[in-house]
């Protein structure tokens, strides 16, 4: 179940970002991560944390609660 959560998130994140034009150069830069370490959550390969979720939906310009929108059928 939690790969599934992993994979769903990263997903729905990745869609928003690229729906506001949004780099994901940019977002290791203002996360302070590196670009792979974007790419891992967005591609459902890693876990994200609560604040990283949060930090990272303040960087595309979103609210966190439609990031985890998607989860709500598999929790």
């Amino acid at each position: 179940m939690k790969n599934k959560q992993n994979k769903l998130l990263g997903a729905n994140l990745q869609a928003m970002r690229m729906k506001k034009d949004v780099k994901q150069e940019t977002v290791a830069k203002e996360l302070n991560v590196s670009k792979s370490y974007v790419s891992k959550i967005e591609n459902g390969k890693m876990a994200i944390t609560v604040t990283t979720l949060v930090n990272y939906c303040a960087v595309i310009g979103s609210d966190f609660r439609d990031a985890i929108e998607c989860l709500t059928e598999v929790i």
